[in-house]
């Protein structure tokens, strides 16, 4: 004790040498029961306000602690700022001795425990220098985060200076703006409090200025810290609901996402290259599955710069997120008693529903059963019946996968989940290497049996603890197999794998995956195009949060393309093993055919199911317009292949003119197509030609329906049929009734001899005196004679009209 005294003295003495400084020593002890403990300083005599030319330049402390992860400290200046000088540092090791916090220099993060001399604050310090006034009451904020042990705050010290720390500023980025403010109460593990949320996004390509006041969001919120682990971490993450004006839920729109009222702030503080979620939730959205949605985003807290974060969709049930059917209080049977749920695997602190009935994988390390939760409905709204039937699901599919009959389609495990998202759930977290994964941060859903009715897994969450590349070992072995030694992992895994189906259909769908959204170019490409975006945050977020240990941002995106690339390849090599490959199947480059002819590739074997992409899912599809066609053959475990055909489809154009010669009765016809190989032709009238360009007569006027039918060059037919109607309009000889009606005077008959055939009808009309009709007839066309009966009639004039066409005759006869 009488050598940590002198030490603690020489180092008191030095800093009143060389400026202004102000201590406490204390013997007061600080409560491992996660409350925060105040520790005061009085500043006087200071100038009346401090800057970047005179300000705070030093913190100091010494402290007794056990563990000094469970540690936080902050800083409160006399105008309520406040900033965090450490937390979550040190791991298990011992005791602060002598550590001063700076605006410069290493930071604390790069130190070990008891962290002597002088480190970078995990806060920026500078912005207590604001131009407040310094004179009043400081304090130290420090809270033990977790329950195991007390410390003792023996000795604390604040330095004022020429050489102060400076304020981080921030005026623009190329990403949208999030400004959080405080209403009253600071931001806490529980319960959520109101927080102001401002947004100022103007869209891609359009910069953003922290001062702009035209908000693309603008409302309260109610926020609380995120997360089991993340709390403690100086960079914390942000549970939130968007709420209305009474503080109730509301779903809203935020930076274009789908509409919800629960979201994340993810302060990425543990991933360097701000990368691992949003690589793994794309890669997860582009295999098929539904990932959370993600923006970029910097965020201001109270007016203070805490960096990059994501904004991120929570999993939750709704028809863009995890998208089953709402359970009610009435669903208690039957169909609808069957979905939807929501549950989770999650050491979190928080009790689990109910345990499963088989231990875990690493259970020797963990040392703790594999727990459910209920997410939806949650653990205080779901009735009984509905909790008991999930859990009796759960049971079900764990027995079935336990049992002698596993493997059986009928029997086993198939019957109970969808297994091709156990496939792809295994993927995300083997190519990331996500040990926050398979026993933690793990949902299943179950859907109704009339949508489907099978367990599911999914959607990923979590993953920024994935792709470890500071441990280049964890490029080999299966994550489910190197086991996190604390989070339990179900036997599920391990079960699986010894199925040789399922391992041959996990190597399908990775062999698959691989040749397209999971290719070294594809991935590679989403991280350039990530990275590329982020890098102008990526540079202020570790300004702030100096923890990159003198690499750059660009080494630490480097680190994450080149773990993926081996980590991949590993994954390559094992699955190779099991020799599945492709289907090879015919069909051919191209081909030419008959509109409407059906091409079955069945003839590859019946052992494969066929898709026409984007369909039909048969192996026969209809062929009615020319187009490249694309086949993809799938084996019994998932390998596909594709081919393409390219198919021009003939369709011979079978139509025609008609054009009528003069006034005459003939036609001349010419079709559309003069290149077909066959032409048959029919009139109508009985009449038939085989020449491409006929001309047909007809024996009177009307209406005649037209047929040709062709044959191409290559044996493809086609008929149209038109209809031709026609009123002949030319001359009759009407004019020489002189001679060619008789007898006039006429007494019981008259006779009409029209001098040639009439190629129209004619129509006579015979008058009175009086203009009455006493006669009329309608006499078809070619009729050359024609008797009118006129024996009834009285005597007298009458005058005998005759039309045909548009030419008119008139006679005046006598009746005696």
């Amino acid at each position: 004790m009488r050598k940590f005294m002198l030490m603690l003295a020489i180092f008191g003495i030095s800093l009143v040498a060389s400026a202004q400084t102000f201590s406490v020593t204390h013997t007061d002890t600080i409560p491992d029961n996660n409350t925060t403990v105040m520790f005061d300083v009085v500043v006087s005599g200071l100038p009346a306000v401090i800057d970047t030319n005179f300000g705070l330049e030093l913190a100091c402390l010494n402290m007794f602690h056990t563990y000094c992860s469970d540690m936080e400290v902050q800083l409160q200046a006399p105008d309520g700022t406040v900033i965090i000088l450490f937390s979550g540092v040190g791991g298990g090791d011992d005791n602060f001795f002598n550590t001063c916090l700076s605006g410069t220099g290493n930071s604390i993060t790069t130190g070990q425990a008891p962290f002597s001399g002088t480190y970078q604050a995990q806060g920026t310090m500078g912005n207590v220098n604001n131009g407040q006034n310094p004179n009043g009451t400081w304090h130290l904020l420090c809270r033990d985060m977790a329950g195991a042990d007390i410390g003792i705050l023996t000795f604390w010290s604040i330095t004022f200076g020429n050489n102060p720390a400076v304020p981080f500023t921030v005026s623009s980025s190329n990403l949208p703006i999030v400004k959080l403010t405080t209403l009253g109460s600071p931001i806490v593990n529980d319960p959520k409090v109101p927080v102001q949320m401002q947004i100022i996004d103007h869209g891609p390509g359009v910069r953003n200025y922290t001062n702009d006041t035209n908000y693309t969001y603008e409302g309260v919120i109610l926020a609380e810290l995120q997360g089991f682990t993340g709390p403690f971490y100086p960079k914390k993450n942000y549970d939130f609901e968007t709420v209305d004006a009474l503080g109730q839920e509301q779903d809203t729109s935020i930076l274009g996402m789908p509409t919800e009222h629960d979201w994340m702030f993810k302060a990425e503080y543990l991933d360097h290259s701000l990368l691992k979620n949003m690589i793994s939730y794309t890669l997860a959205e582009r295999m098929g599955m539904y990932a959370p949605r993600t923006r970029m985003c910097e965020l201001f807290l109270d007016g203070e710069y805490l960096g990059y974060f994501t904004l991120t969709e929570k999993v939750k049930r709704d028809a863009n997120r995890v998208n089953i059917a709402k359970l009610t209080t009435s669903d208690v049977s039957g169909p609808n008693l069957t979905g939807g749920y929501i549950i989770e695997m999650n050491i979190n602190g928080d009790p689990g529903d109910w345990n499963s009935n088989y231990l875990p994988i690493n259970y020797a390390t963990a040392n703790q059963p594999v727990e459910f939760k209920y997410v939806y409905p949650n653990g205080s709204n779901i009735l009984n019946v509905q909790g008991n039937y999930i859990h009796a699901y759960v049971d079900s599919f764990e027995n079935a996968l336990n049992g002698p009959n596993f493997a059986d389609p009928q029997l086993g495990y198939r019957k109970f989940v969808d297994v091709k998202t156990f496939i792809d759930f295994l993927i995300v977290n083997e190519y990331s290497v996500n040990y926050d994964s398979y026993g933690r941060s793990t949902f299943m859903y179950k859907e109704k049996v009339t949508d489907g009715g099978k367990l599911k897994i999914g959607p990923p969450w979590d993953y920024d603890r994935a792709m470890d590349y500071n441990y280049p070992n964890l490029t080999a072995g299966w994550v489910w197999q190197i086991t996190h030694q604390g989070w339990p992992f179900p036997f599920w895994w391990s079960k699986l794998w010894s199925e040789v189906d399922y391992r041959k259909q996990l190597a399908c769908r990775w062999l698959m995956l691989r040749q397209d959204v999971l290719s070294d170019a594809n991935v590679n490409l989403l991280i350039d195009s990530l990275s590329t975006r982020i890098h102008e945050a990526a540079d202020r977020n570790f300004t702030v949060w100096n923890v990159l240990g003198g690499q750059t941002y660009d080494t630490q995106v480097d680190s994450v393309r080149s773990f993926m690339e081996r980590r991949m390849d590993w994954i390559d090599a094992q699955l190779a093993q099991e020799n599945v490959s492709p289907p090879l199947f015919y069909l051919p480059t191209d081909t030419t055919v008959c509109a409407g002819t059906r091409y079955d590739a069945g003839f590859n074997g019946t052992q494969y199911s066929y898709n026409w992409l984007p369909g039909p899912d048969t192996a026969t599809i209809l062929l009615t317009s020319s187009a490249l066609q694309t086949l993809q053959v799938t084996d019994q475990h998932g390998c596909y292949a594709r081919k393409e055909m390219d198919v021009t489809v003939s369709q011979p154009d079978a139509g025609f003119a008609g054009t009528q010669v003069g006034s005459s009765l003939a036609w001349n016809f010419t079709p559309n197509d003069p290149n077909a190989t066959s032409y048959a032709w029919t009139f109508g009238d009985g009449g038939t030609a085989s020449t491409a360009t006929p001309a047909h007569t007809y024996g009177s006027d009307g209406s005649y329906v037209v047929a040709l039918s062709i044959i191409d060059s290559i044996g493809c037919t086609a008929t149209v049929t038109d209809t031709i109607q026609f009123t002949f309009v030319g001359t009759v000889t009407l004019a020489e009734l002189n001679g060619g009606v008789f007898p006039n005077p006429f007494h019981d008959r008259l006779e009409i001899a029209l001098e040639a055939p009439s190629k129209v009808s004619v129509v006579l009309r015979l008058e009175n005196e009086l203009g009455q009709v006493v006669r009329t007839q309608t006499y078809k066309a070619g009729t050359q004679h024609i008797t009118l009966e006129t024996g009834d009639l009285p005597a007298g004039v009458y005058l005998l009209h005759a039309t045909a066409g548009d030419r008119v005759a008139i006679r005046k006869l006598v009746k005696y």
